[in-house]
């Protein structure tokens, strides 16, 4: 892990690299709180700053439909390992129906 530096209008801004096991992971800091949460060669950082101001809010789970970029294995897996690793509480991301605890089976 290595911790860079940089700022942004007037801003202090870090940035970290977590090597999980689902590829690498860079998180961004302000110092105080996380501000962004994202794989490395991820094309939609709206979802990943999503993600990290729910996590950052101390939200108990997100609930969406987006299934390509949030409500998967390996956003999941990268969530978990980031909220263990910062210190923060784990964040759910369910769908709606999972959710209300609507069984598909039935």
């Amino acid at each position: 892990m290595y911790i860079q530096k940089y700022y942004k209008e007037n801003n202090t801004q870090y940035t970290n690299k977590y090597h999980s096991p689902l590829g690498d992971i860079t998180m961004a800091s302000n110092g105080e709180a996380l501000t962004g949460l994202w794989f490395d060669r991820q094309k939609y950082f709206g979802d990943c700053l999503h993600i990290a101001c729910a996590i950052v809010s101390g939200c108990d789970v997100i609930v969406s439909w987006n299934f390509k970029h949030i409500v998967n294995y390996k956003t999941h897996m990268g969530v978990k390992a980031v909220t263990a690793l910062e210190g923060y509480k784990e964040l759910l991301i369910y769908t709606p129906a999972m959710l209300l605890g609507y069984d598909d089976d039935k």
